[in-house]
């Protein structure tokens, strides 16, 4: 008689010597883990084809998403390209600053601009901020004064120009409004070729064009479109 460890765990067939299970049960066991281990394969396989479109999908949009994204931050972060050519930068710059025309000692005109910038190789310099410009006479004694919004110096000739909103008053009483007026050093005379209008304690002209001296005693105006005077009785 077989002894009940040595029948097998599965069926009632005698065991190896040593183990709990025939060789019958041994055979059937591995069989059926192949059988397991290829099914097991092939619905890997299926799944990965069914699921492999999406997976695609997927990946592209990531992708995209991710390139926008760099390409977004990269927009941000860039710093902006310089276009100043050769020379555009100033040689010279300061705020808030004065500039004395001068010539043999004497004194011509003093000028006080918010922001100057000084360019060697064109020979100019740029006045923007406010400008305000107090110009003298021959005899050294203050004559008129100039308000812009900007300007610019002929450094070659110190001759001055003027924009925007200028305003030029003598100390007469005669008032020049224009939006341009240049100034001739050498002959401390000024002139503009825009809308002008001109106000002294006697008239008021108004034309495209004119020109005068500094102290503004003289001047003619261009193109006259209106006039106004008052007549002494």
């Amino acid at each position: 008689m077989i002894r009940s460890e040595e029948i097998c765990r599965y069926c009632i067939t005698a065991t190896i010597s040593g183990l709990r299970i025939c060789r019958t049960c041994i055979i059937i066991g591995l069989f059926r883990a192949h059988i397991c281990r290829v099914r097991l394969k092939h619905h890997q396989s299926s799944m990965l084809r069914q699921h492999a479109p999406t997976v695609s999908l997927r990946l592209l949009i990531a992708t995209l998403a991710v390139a926008f994204l760099l390409i977004a931050c990269e927009g941000k972060v860039k710093p902006p390209v310089a276009t100043s050519m050769p020379g555009e930068l100033p040689d010279q710059e300061s705020w808030n600053s004065t500039v004395v025309f001068s010539d043999s000692g004497s004194v011509r005109a003093v000028l006080r601009a918010g922001h100057i910038r000084m360019y060697e190789d064109r020979k100019e310099t740029l006045l923007d901020s406010g400008v305000v410009v107090d110009f003298y006479g021959r005899d050294g004694l203050h004559s008129s004064v100039l308000t812009a919004e900007r300007g610019r110096v002929d450094d070659e000739h110190k001759d001055l120009e003027a924009f925007e909103n200028v305003v030029f008053r003598s100390d007469s009483g005669t008032v020049v409004e224009t939006e341009y007026i240049y100034w001739e050093n050498l002959n401390r005379r000024v002139r503009g070729d825009r809308f002008v209008t001109i106000t002294s304690p006697t008239e008021r002209l108004q034309g495209y064009g004119f020109i005068a001296d500094q102290d503004l005693k003289n001047y003619t105006v261009f193109g006259t479109v209106s006039g106004e005077a008052s007549i002494e009785e």
